[in-house]
């Protein structure tokens, strides 16, 4: 039964709030989700209840035939270490990384409908984080796979800027801690109430600038205004474990399981598990996600949801699932077969601040570095068929040329 009164249409919402175009949207015929496009990647937005809760499930599917193995664990716990948004999950039933995040949904009629802009942008932000992995070929450079291009009626989109330059935009209101400080300020005034679900004996201090909530079971955790090393400021979360009463061992893969666990069990998960002084939860809300919500007061009411989020995501780590059960929700894109080839025949870009790298323009008119390591490792992979199109043909032709001189 779904939580009483939740917008049963707030992935529609989120995609008219982000501005995306009908024909660059799938529409799933069983009403269980919506899915888009936005650059090269493919979003998926669902709701899934229970009779507690009403969660909005997101995926952004960055890529796919991943190896099982160290690099992939190394790649999604840096990158959930210093993660802006979601988590990296890798699903290896089916090979495939995403940047996952689960968020509450809310009452159509309650004070939570105004964090609908809010939601919206913490999808704009995983949308720009997952397509400037891909931009860089990090599916294929960093993990040995492939990067997950999704068509839409058998068409590839052109990428938007207006999401990949949002980075851009996080780093420009991340310059100082005035937005930060300001619903901190609101926090201490009025601080998080923990809700049931996240068990009780919640204990608030301030131990300023850290507004903390101790659990007498164990429950960790802290609030305060960071600096992100690339995004600048905004307020972390971060929730762990007494170092008295220690239930989760210091281990990299529980690391990875935790964050696969966070999507198996159909909860709410904001942020990521990752190896802090000890294993804990956290999630960075920037500076532009704070003034997404219009006012310090909903920015307040925004942070306060994610602590009670976070709680029950510390509670909820005390519960194993089966590893065999699938971590995604959507793995699988129609057209995948046509997409796999289109993205093998991209070449891989080293990125553009190396100096000594062959620039070369994307199908798109995208600037790309090219090292003679990630073109020798874009050939190998390459089939026959691959190299007779034109396309292929033409950038081994420019590579060859540069490199005889």
């Amino acid at each position: 039964m779904p939580a009483p009164d939740a917008i049963s249409d707030l992935p529609q919402r989120i995609i008219d709030a982000l501005r995306i175009e009908v024909e660059w949207t799938v529409h799933e015929p069983d009403g269980f989700g919506l899915g888009f496009v936005a650059g090269e990647l493919g979003v998926w937005l669902a709701t899934r209840d229970d009779d507690r809760l009403s969660a909005l499930h997101i995926e952004v599917r960055v890529a796919r035939h991943v190896p099982d193995g160290p690099d992939v664990r190394k790649f999604c716990e840096t990158r959930n270490h210093y993660g802006l948004v979601g988590r990296w999950v890798h699903d290896a039933a089916t090979a495939t990384v995403s940047l996952v995040a689960d968020l509450p949904s809310f009452n159509a009629d309650g004070p939570e409908a105004g964090l609908v802009e809010v939601w919206a942008e913490y999808v704009a932000h995983m949308i720009a984080t997952a397509e400037s992995a891909a931009f860089r070929s990090l599916p294929q450079l960093g993990m040995g796979g492939q990067k997950a291009l999704t068509l839409v009626g058998g068409q590839r989109r052109k990428p938007s800027d207006r999401f990949v330059n949002r980075l851009a935009d996080i780093v420009e209101l991340g310059k100082d801690a005035e937005a930060a400080e300001e619903v901190m300020e609101l926090l201490r005034q009025t601080p998080p109430v923990v809700h049931g679900r996240a068990g009780s004996s919640w204990l608030i201090s301030h131990e300023s600038p850290v507004i903390a909530l101790r659990c007498l079971d164990g429950e960790v955790i802290s609030i305060f205004a960071a600096q992100h090393p690339t995004f600048g400021w905004g307020i972390m979360i971060a929730a762990g474990q007494d170092p008295e009463k220690l239930w989760l061992d210091d281990d990299p893969e529980l690391i990875a399981s935790l964050n696969r666990t966070a999507v198996q069990r159909g909860g709410l998960a904001p942020g990521s598990w990752t190896q802090g002084q000890h294993v804990e939860h956290r999630m960075f809300i920037s500076n532009t996600l704070l003034r997404a919500a219009g006012s310090p007061q909903t920015a307040h009411f925004a942070v306060s949801e994610f602590v009670t989020e976070t709680a029950v995501q510390l509670r909820r780590s005390r519960i194993t699932v089966e590893q065999e059960t699938p971590a995604l929700v959507r793995p699988a894109w129609p057209d995948d077969d046509r997409a796999d080839v289109l993205a093998r025949r991209d070449p891989f870009n080293d990125g553009i601040d190396n100096p000594d790298v062959a620039i070369y323009l994307d199908l798109f008119g995208r600037g790309c570095g090219i090292t003679q390591r990630s073109f020798e490792l874009w050939e190998s992979r390459l089939t026959d068929d691959d190299r007779t199109d034109p396309r292929v043909a033409g950038f081994t032709k420019f590579v060859r040329a540069r490199n005889t001189g």
